[in-house]
């Protein structure tokens, strides 16, 4: 009995060879599925697909809130609950 095993990384880990990625992932699924069980497996072919998964890296470069966008953002709530608050029979509770 065969089994055909796809695997996918985030990026195409361009800095390594076709090989040195095999290993790499079989090093990985060796801690999941036992490096005995993986050491058999051969690898046929590498793909390497730009943008195949989804951007999955932590978002540091997204900017930090400044207080300027927090007194805007209380100003705009306060703002849109005294308009409702023109609506007959509209009551507004915390």
């Amino acid at each position: 009995m065969q089994t055909l095993v796809s695997v996918s990384t985030i990026g195409t880990q361009d800095q390594l060879s076709d090989e040195q990625l095999a290993e790499e992932v079989k090093a990985e699924l060796g801690a999941w599925f036992g490096a005995g069980r993986i050491k058999a497996w051969k690898l046929l072919r590498v793909y390497r697909i730009p943008f195949a998964q989804p951007n999955q890296a932590f978002p540091q470069a997204l900017p930090s809130p400044t207080l300027e966008h927090f007194e805007y953002e209380l100003w705009y709530e306060m703002y849109v609950v005294r308009l409702l608050e023109l609506i007959p029979g509209f009551s507004y509770k915390v």
